[in-house]
């Protein structure tokens, strides 16, 4: 169901060099879904960083993901259908993440699980979309760290961030 390469691969050196140092923007993402796959995405996480840290702009919103879908596995997400009720439509917000993430690179842990729901919501509404530039923090994690496991939360302790 996703189109395959949506997002292109990009090191993080050659984006600072063909932006010119800091100038480069990165839009952090995180869905929650119904499923593994196929699934609907019903929780959106968004946040534009420009390369100096300074935070530009957050998208943060529940998506209702139609009448009578399941919101898959409501142990791990905690996102009840009740809450899904009310929420808006992937359709109504598609437009906010697009803009929101407009001539940045994406970044999530995890990069090619984001790609198939995002990719499966933009065919569903006909938007075609490729060669987005892509950060993925679980690949390189794996490539530049030695820890137990590759688990988000590990990867910020080992690294000393802050969980926020």
């Amino acid at each position: 169901m996703s189109s395959p390469g949506l997002f292109t691969a990009v090191r993080l050196g050659t984006a600072r060099r063909a932006s010119g140092g800091n100038n480069i923007d990165f839009t952090a993402v995180d869905f929650e879904t119904t499923a593994l796959h196929p699934g609907r995405i019903i929780e959106i996480g968004a946040v534009r960083i420009n390369g100096d840290g300074s935070t530009l702009a957050e998208l943060s919103t529940l998506v209702n993901p139609g009448k009578g879908v399941n919101p898959g596995a409501t142990w791990v997400h905690r996102i009840t259908r009740e809450q899904l009720d009310n929420a808006p439509s992937i359709g109504d917000v598609l437009g906010d993440l697009l803009e929101l993430c407009r001539d940045s690179v994406l970044v999530a842990h995890n990069l090619p699980f984001e790609e198939k729901f995002l990719a499966h919501e933009l065919q569903r509404h006909g938007i075609r979309l490729r060669g987005i530039p892509g950060l993925c923090t679980l690949a390189a994690s794996r490539t530049t760290l030695r820890l137990p496991n590759y688990k988000l939360g590990t990867v910020v302790h080992a690294l000393g961030l802050d969980a926020v």
